[in-house]
């Protein structure tokens, strides 16, 4: 009965290394951890089966555990003044939850502090605040008989790396003196299907107002790919199709939702994180851009149909890899779209003031009162259908 209080033994060194993997949540070494608890357990392993060939395999095992967990600190050490880096509450609680049709969301009712690091430069020190129905807080006109604006995209809309009154959303709102229901739609890492997907749910139906609606999306090239799920985070998010009639067509999602918590949990791995899952989807669509023109399309035409309202779209056309392609194909299709060079002529050549840092390409406080300003010139001058 000797091998009963072995295997005892055993699964109790798995429960301890599970429980403390768990209560400390590493967000940069999970490798290390699990390294560490293949090594210890190898080593039991191999003192239960001593003198034997198994026992030579499970020594064996001790050093690849051991191996492994080193490989996080390897990837810290050896790019430390070269990686990015993040702290306070909005980077270590995960401020997200599993969206059924998104992939994620933010959750509603928080408050967090993010700080950015590149090597030892303090890139921004803010804090977001995010509402309980889950969007970044905006202050905006609480009338029921209101227009609405529903700022949507990404971090840019979002406001990453700005602190709540800096927000593009905010900021129209405040030029506008609040006139306007405004919604911060925007979700760091979110690409245009998501955009759609939203629409298409109804997610803004029961806060809209009683007014007429305005969806204003905030574009960069990257969409493109993130729709074709050339990202290793693509793995959260709604899949689509190019139909026969060049619109894009939902077709369910990527990735079940427990393969997204296996990439959520891979992520925890500076070594995973930096040099396997990138690799896992990079090149996955050779040509992206079809389906980005198709996702547009299908935007305009919920848009149009279900909402009546009117859809702006702004892109970034700031010399991205993929840009020149996809600026081309929306002219081909002769898709209306405001080039962020027509409301910031010199957003390239000043970058310094637009841009977070060199190597955050957020916009700025800055960036975002220009756009603002025009955005609350065109409403207010009734130049805003396209």
């Amino acid at each position: 009965m000797r091998w009963v209080f072995w295997i005892l033994g055993a699964l109790l060194i798995v429960v301890a290394v599970a429980g403390v993997t768990f209560a400390l949540k590493p967000r940069l070494y999970l490798l290390t951890f699990g390294g560490v608890g293949v090594a210890v357990l190898a080593a039991y392993c191999a003192v239960w089966f001593r003198g034997t060939r198994t026992g030579s395999v499970c020594i064996s095992f001790v050093a690849i555990g051991l191996f492994l967990s080193l490989l996080d600190p390897y990837v810290l050490l050896t790019e430390a003044r070269e990686r990015t880096s993040f702290e306070g509450s909005w980077s270590y609680k995960y401020y997200y939850v599993d969206d059924r049709d998104l992939g994620y969301a933010p959750q509603g009712g928080i408050v967090a502090e993010s700080r950015k690091y590149f090597g030892d430069h303090l890139d921004y020190d803010v804090t977001y605040s995010i509402d309980a129905n889950g969007h970044r807080l905006t202050a905006a006109s609480s009338d029921p008989g209101a227009e609405n604006v529903l700022f949507m995209g990404d971090s840019f809309t979002f406001g990453m790396g700005l602190n709540d009154d800096q927000t593009l959303p905010q900021l129209f709102s405040k030029f506008t003196d609040g006139r306007y229901k405004v919604i911060n739609f925007g979700v760091p890492n979110y690409g245009l299907h998501q955009v759609v997907r939203s629409l298409e749910t109804g997610r803004a139906d029961s806060l809209l107002a009683k007014g007429k609606v305005y969806i204003v999306y905030t574009a960069i090239a990257d969409h493109a790919r993130r729709a074709a799920a050339a990202h290793a985070w693509g793995a959260q998010g709604p899949v689509y199709e190019l139909g026969d009639d060049g619109m894009a067509i939902y077709r369910g999602n990527l990735h079940s939702a427990f393969a997204r918590t296996i990439v959520k949990t891979l992520y925890r791995s500076l070594f995973f994180s930096h040099f396997v899952l990138p690799r896992v989807s990079e090149n996955a669509v050779q040509n992206p851009v079809p389906l980005y023109i198709g996702l547009v399309k299908r935007a305009r035409q919920l848009a149009e149909e279900k909402y009546h309202a009117a859809f702006i779209m702004i892109f970034w056309d700031d010399n991205e890899p993929l840009e020149p392609r996809v600026k081309a194909a929306l002219d081909e299709a002769n898709i209306a779209y405001i080039p962020i060079t027509a409301i910031i002529p010199d957003v390239l050549a000043k970058s310094s003031i637009y841009r977070i840092t060199p190597m955050d390409g957020h916009p700025t406080e800055a960036a975002n009162r220009l756009i603002a300003a025009y955005l609350a010139k065109r409403f207010g001058g009734g130049t805003i259908a396209q």
